[in-house]
C-alpha cells in the first residue's frame, strides 16, 4: 500500500491529519502536504500542541482516576469492619445528618428576620425597652395633646358663637333704644297737637309716655349693660383659650418632633413595630446561639468521625462528613459506588482517548524526522520545549 502511496503522490510528500469534530469524538481526515517546509512545520508544531494538551489532560485525569480509585477502596475497607466498628461510625454519620438537617432547616425558614433589622436591634439592645418607654409615652402624651386641642377647639368656637350672639343683642339694644325714643318724641308731639290745637287735657298723656319711656329705657338699658359686659368676659374667655391652644400646639409640636426622632433612631412608625420588631429580635437571637451552638457541634462531630476514619486506615476520609447518609444508608452507599463506578469509566475512556491521541500524534513526529533529517534537530527542540 505504501509502495503505490509512493507512486501517486512520491516520497512522503502528504500526510492525512486526524483532526477532532468536537461533538463525538470522531475524527475527519485532511491531507496535508509536508513537502511544503512551511506547511510541515505548522504540522509538527500542531502535533506537538496536541501532545502536550494530552499530557496534561493525562496528569489531570491521571490525578482524578487515582482519587476515585481511593473512594472505591476506602468503600471497601468501610464494608469490610467488623459490625461494632460500623455500627460505631454509622451512630456518629447519624448525628452529623441530624444536626445538618436542623442546620438546614434553620437557613430555610421563610420568618428569619432581615439582617438589617437584626443588626440596628443588636447595636440598640442596651436602650430598646427604654426607647420603647419613651415612645409609648410620648404617642401616649401625643393624644392627649391632640384631645386638649380639640376641646379647646371646641370651647374658643363656643365663646366665638356666645360673642358674636352678645354683639347681635348690643346692636339690638340700640336699635331699640333709638325706636324708644322715636316713639316718645311722637307721642309728645301728638300730645302736644291735642293739647294746644284742640285744648284737650294732656296731662295725664304726659305722664303715661314718660312712665312708659322711663320703664322702656331703663329695660333696654339694663340689657344693653349686661350683654356688652357678656361680649367683653366673652372675648377675655377666648383670649385665655387663645393663650392654652398656644401652649399646648407648643407642646404638640416639641412632642411631635420627639416622636420623629425616635421613630428616625429605632427605625419603626410606632411603638408597638418596635416592641415587636424587639420579641422578635429576642427569638432570632435565641435561635442564631442555638444555630452557633449547632454549628459547633456539627463541627465536632466531623471531627470525631475524621478521627474514627483514620483509626480505621480510611484514606481519603475528608469527603465522608458530606456523605453521611451513604454511611447510614446501605442503598445510598450502593447509589455512590455506583456513581464512583461510572465516573472512573468515564476518566478511564477520557485517558484512552488522551494516550491515543498523544501516541498518533508522536508518531506522526518521528515519521516526519525520519522522512526529513534536516528537520530532526529543529523538531526535538521544539518537542523539548513544548513536553
Amino acid at each position: 500500500m505504501g509502495f503505490f502511496r509512493r507512486l501517486i503522490y512520491g516520497k512522503k510528500n502528504q500526510y492525512e491529519e486526524q483532526i477532532s469534530n468536537g461533538e463525538d469524538g470522531s475524527f475527519e481526515s485532511q491531507i496535508v502536504n509536508v513537502k511544503d517546509p512551511v506547511a510541515r512545520n505548522q504540522y509538527v508544531d500542531t502535533c506537538i500542541e496536541q501532545i502536550s494538551e494530552a499530557v496534561d489532560n493525562i496528569d489531570s485525569l491521571t490525578r482524578e482516576y487515582e482519587t476515585v480509585t481511593t473512594y472505591l477502596t476506602d468503600m471497601e475497607e468501610l464494608e469490610a469492619l467488623p459490625e461494632p466498628n460500623m455500627q460505631e461510625i454509622r451512630e456518629q454519620a447519624a448525628k452529623i445528618l441530624q444536626l445538618s438537617m436542623s442546620k438546614d432547616s434553620y437557613q430555610s425558614r421563610q420568618d428569619r428576620m432581615k439582617e438589617s433589622d437584626y443588626r440596628r436591634m443588636q447595636g440598640l439592645e442596651e436602650e430598646v425597652q427604654e426607647g420603647y418607654r419613651k415612645l409609648r409615652d410620648a404617642e401616649t402624651y401625643q393624644e392627649k395633646v391632640k384631645q386638649d386641642l380639640r376641646r379647646l377647639d371646641g370651647e374658643k368656637h363656643a365663646c366665638e358663637f356666645r360673642q358674636r350672639q352678645w354683639a347681635a343683642t348690643i346692636t339690638n339694644t340700640r336699635g331699640m333704644a333709638i325706636i324708644c325714643l322715636v316713639a316718645v318724641a311722637m307721642c309728645v308731639l301728638m300730645l302736644a297737637v291735642l293739647q294746644f290745637g284742640f285744648d284737650m287735657d294732656t296731662q295725664i298723656g304726659y305722664l303715661l309716655t314718660a312712665a312708659a319711656a322711663a320703664i322702656a329705657i331703663t329695660v333696654i338699658y339694663v340689657k344693653h349693660v349686661d350683654a356688652k359686659a357678656e361680649y367683653e368676659k366673652t372675648g377675655r374667655t377666648i383670649n385665655r383659650l387663645i393663650l392654652l391652644q398656644n401652649k399646648v400646639k407648643i407642646r404638640y409640636v416639641n412632642n411631635t418632633n420627639l416622636l420623629d426622632y425616635l421613630k428616625l433612631k429605632y427605625g419603626v412608625d410606632r411603638a408597638e413595630t418596635l416592641n415587636r420588631m424587639w420579641e422578635q429580635y429576642l427569638e432570632e437571637k435565641e435561635l442564631r446561639q442555638i444555630q452557633e451552638e449547632t454549628e459547633e457541634e456539627l463541627r465536632f462531630c466531623n471531627q470525631d468521625l475524621l478521627r474514627t476514619l483514620r483509626q480505621y486506615q480510611i484514606k481519603i476520609p475528608e469527603i465522608w462528613p458530606s456523605q453521611v447518609m451513604a454511611l447510614v444508608n446501605k442503598k445510598e452507599m450502593v447509589e455512590v459506588r455506583h456513581s464512583l463506578i461510572s465516573r472512573r469509566q468515564s476518566l478511564r475512556k477520557q485517558l484512552e482517548y488522551n494516550r491515543e491521541l498523544a501516541q498518533k500524534a508522536q508518531n506522526i513526529i518521528k515519521q516526519i524526522a525520519n522522512d526529513y533529517p534536516q528537520d530532526a534537530k529543529d523538531i526535538l527542540q521544539k518537542v523539548s520545549g513544548k513536553i
